[in-house]
């Protein structure tokens, strides 16, 4: 952003949206009127004597269900709950 931000002669604000890539944002792609390629960058441009943006994001868990406990947990792997098998539990 901040070679953008260099040549401009004026007050301008400049946001940047990352491209959401797959499940596990391995890559990001990007396009306008083509497929989307890796490595591409898209710009938008929004100007105006009456010009308002206004924008709010909304992020975190719901919770739901009964509160549980996890007993055994290795790393990333949940093995139990409240002494339970977690696998059956969810079966």
């Amino acid at each position: 952003m901040r070679g953008l931000e260099i040549d401009v002669d004026f007050q301008v604000s400049i946001t940047v949206a990352p491209c959401r890539g797959n499940a596990r944002f391995e890559k990001k792609v990007a396009s306008y009127k083509e497929n989307p390629k890796v490595g591409e960058v898209v710009l938008i441009g929004f100007y105006g004597e009456t010009l308002e943006i206004i924008y709010s994001s909304f992020g975190g868990w719901i919770p739901f269900g009964p509160v549980r406990i996890i007993t055994k947990l290795d790393s990333k792997i949940l093995y139990e709950i409240a002494g339970q098998p977690a696998l059956n539990l969810y079966k």
